[in-house]
């Protein structure tokens, strides 16, 4: 996935609803997964791409399921 890629944008777009669901401070999540809080902005705002580690540790410190949330953007790319 390279930035500006649908799916970059559709994968930072559920952290952030995420996010927003759990009303987890950006600073909070940032200490949770361990990625500095302009880092995680770039990802979350969808302008900079999320390497893996960087994705997986963002949903364990939003106690997501990384699985869940991307099949939720696998069936939000599929017409319906």
């Amino acid at each position: 996935m390279g930035y500006g890629d649908a799916r970059v944008s559709a994968v930072a777009a559920e952290l952030r609803v995420e996010k927003a669901a759990r009303q987890v401070p950006m600073e909070l999540l940032a200490d949770r997964s361990g990625v500095p809080v302009e880092t995680l902005f770039q990802y979350l705002a969808g302008i900079r791409d999320m390497p893996l580690m960087s994705f997986l540790a963002i949903c364990e410190g939003l106690d997501v399921d990384p699985g869940d949330l991307l099949r939720r953007v696998g069936a939000s790319e599929r017409p319906h």
